[in-house]
C-alpha cells in the first residue's frame, strides 16, 4: 500500500513540475514576444518621425536658423541677384548655390577664410582687369572693385594660388561676381544658361577644378538643397532681362546685353536695314544724359538702333591696322573711323580740339554748332587738348548720342588703348563745353561696311 501511494506522489509532483515548467517557458516567450513588439514599434515610430530626440531637434533648430540667414540675405540684396543677370547672364539661383559651396553665407571668419570681409560671393580672383566688370562700376561706383589683392579679405590662404578680389559691398560682389563669371572662357558654358544641371557640368569641367567629379556632385547638391529655393529670382531675373542677358563686347547681336530683345530694325523695300533719320525721336525716358557713358557692353537698350557700330563696320580693334597711333586717345578713335565714314585715308594733324576744324578743311566748308549724323566733334571738355568723336544720332531735343575713345569707361581713361564708348550730350553742355562738329556731304556717308 505504502509503495502504491509512494508512486502516485512520484508521478503527481511529475506532472505539477512539468506544468510549472511549461507555463514558465510560456512566459518567457510572451514577454519575449512582447519586448520584441515594443522595440519594434519604438524604432519604428523614431524612423517616422513621431519621436525626436534632442540631437534632431538641434539640427533642426540650427538647419532652420540657417535658412533664415539666407532668406534674409537674399530678401536684402534681390535687386543685385537681378542685376546679375543681365550683367553677366549667370542664373540668380545657381550664383547662390555655388556661394553655399565657396562661401557657406558665413558672415564670420569660417574655417580661417574671410571672403566676407570682401564681399566675395563665391572666389573670385584678382585676375582679368576693370574691363571685366562694367555694370558693376557703373552701377556701384568707381571704387567698388578692387584687384590689388591687398584689401582685407583677398587672402584666404587657400593654396589655389593668387589673391582675391574685394568689393565695396555684397551688391557689389554679387553682380561683380556674374561678370567675372561672363569674362572668363573656362566657363562659357555656363553664362545664359537656365539648367542647373548643365550649369553646374559647365563649371565643374571647365578645368579649375582640382576633382571635377567631386565639385560637380557639390554643386547639384547645393543647388538642390539651397539654390533651387530661389527660383522665382530667375523668374523675375528673366522676365527683365531675358533669357540671353550676355553679350560680349562686338557687334550688335540678335539678344542685347541688357537682356531684351532688341527692337526690330527698320527695313526698306529692298530689305536691307535702314538707320534712323537724324533729328527724330525723343530721348529715352530712365537713360543718363551727360554722364560718364556707357562701353558697349552695358548700353542701355533703348539706344541700340541709334548707335555707329565701329566694329560692324569692319575696324579692327585687335590687329594693327586701323590705327593712327594705338594709344588710347579720343584722337585715334575719330580719325581711324572718320576714314570708314567719309572715305578718307590717312591721318588728320591735330588734337581733339583740332579735330572738327581739321575735318571741315577736308571737306571743304567749315565748323558748324548744329550736330549731325555722322559729323565729327571737337569739344573743349578737356582743357588743355580739347577731346573729339563721333556723332551717332540727334533727338528731337538737340541732344546727341556720340561713340568716342578716352572719356572716362574707354581707352586711355581706362588703360584700355582698344576700347570705345558711348554718351549722350545735351545741347545745353554741348554749348557749355565749346563743341563743334564737321561733316561733309550726306550722300557720302557710309554708315554699312563696304
Amino acid at each position: 500500500m505504502k509503495k502504491i501511494l509512494k508512486k502516485k506522489l512520484i508521478i503527481l509532483g511529475t506532472v505539477v513540475v512539468s506544468t510549472l515548467l511549461f507555463f514558465s517557458l510560456a512566459l518567457i516567450v510572451v514577454v519575449s514576444i512582447f519586448s520584441a513588439a515594443a522595440s519594434s514599434h519604438a524604432k519604428r515610430a523614431q524612423d517616422c518621425g513621431t519621436t525626436k530626440t534632442t540631437t534632431s531637434e538641434t539640427n533642426a533648430s540650427e538647419t532652420s536658423s540657417f535658412d533664415q540667414n539666407i532668406d534674409k540675405f537674399i530678401s536684402e540684396h534681390e535687386e543685385a541677384y537681378i542685376l546679375s543677370w543681365k550683367a553677366g547672364g549667370y542664373l540668380p539661383s545657381f550664383s547662390i548655390a555655388q556661394t553655399h559651396v565657396e562661401y557657406g553665407f558665413n558672415f564670420t571668419n569660417p574655417s580661417g577664410t574671410s571672403f566676407w570681409m570682401a564681399h566675395n560671393m563665391g572666389g573670385v580672383k584678382t585676375g582679368g582687369s576693370l574691363d571685366n566688370f562694367p555694370i558693376t562700376l557703373e552701377t556701384y561706383g568707381k571704387d567698388a572693385v578692387d584687384l590689388s589683392g591687398t584689401r582685407p579679405g583677398t587672402n584666404v590662404g587657400d593654396f589655389t594660388g593668387g589673391n582675391y578680389a574685394w568689393f565695396k559691398s555684397y551688391d557689389a560682389g554679387i553682380v561683380a561676381k556674374s561678370e567675372f563669371m561672363a569674362h572668363q572662357t573656362l566657363y562659357k558654358g555656363a553664362i545664359n544658361n537656365t539648367d542647373p544641371k548643365s550649369i553646374s557640368k559647365a563649371i565643374a569641367q571647365g578645368g579649375w577644378a582640382s576633382d571635377p567629379v567631386a565639385y560637380e556632385a557639390s554643386l547639384n547638391n547645393a543647388y538642390d538643397t539651397v539654390g533651387a529655393k530661389y527660383k522665382w529670382l530667375d523668374e523675375k531675373a528673366i522676365k527683365k532681362y531675358g533669357k540671353s542677358p550676355f553679350v560680349e563686347v562686338g557687334p550688335i547681336q540678335p539678344s542685347d546685353s541688357l537682356g531684351v530683345t532688341t527692337k526690330p530694325k527698320k527695313i526698306d523695300k529692298c530689305g536691307k536695314r535702314r538707320k534712323t533719320s537724324d533729328g527724330t525721336g525723343k530721348v529715352p525716358s530712365g537713360v543718363q544724359v551727360d554722364g560718364i557713358g556707357w562701353p558697349p557692353s552695358s548700353l542701355p537698350i533703348e539706344l541700340r538702333e541709334y548707335i555707329i557700330d565701329p566694329k560692324e563696320l569692319g575696324l579692327e580693334y585687335d590687329s594693327s591696322t586701323g590705327w593712327v597711333e594705338r594709344s588710347g586717345e579720343c584722337v585715334d578713335l575719330t580719325v581711324s573711323l572718320g576714314n570708314i565714314l567719309w572715305g578718307h585715308s590717312g591721318t588728320v594733324i591735330g588734337d581733339g580740339k583740332d579735330q572738327a576744324a581739321a575735318w571741315a578743311n577736308i571737306f571743304g566748308n567749315t565748323t558748324t554748332k548744329n550736330a549731325k549724323k555722322g559729323a565729327i566733334f571737337s569739344s573743349m571738355e578737356e582743357a588743355t587738348y580739347g577731346h573729339t568723336g563721333i556723332v551717332c544720332h540727334v533727338f528731337e531735343d538737340g541732344t546727341f548720342l556720340v561713340v568716342e575713345q578716352n572719356y572716362s569707361v574707354s581707352g586711355k581713361a581706362i588703360g584700355k588703348p582698344n576700347t570705345y564708348s558711348y554718351r549722350l550730350i545735351s545741347s545745353s553742355a554741348s554749348e557749355r563745353n565749346g563743341f563743334s562738329f564737321a561733316y561733309g556731304n550726306e550722300s557720302n556717308l557710309k554708315l554699312t561696311k563696304q
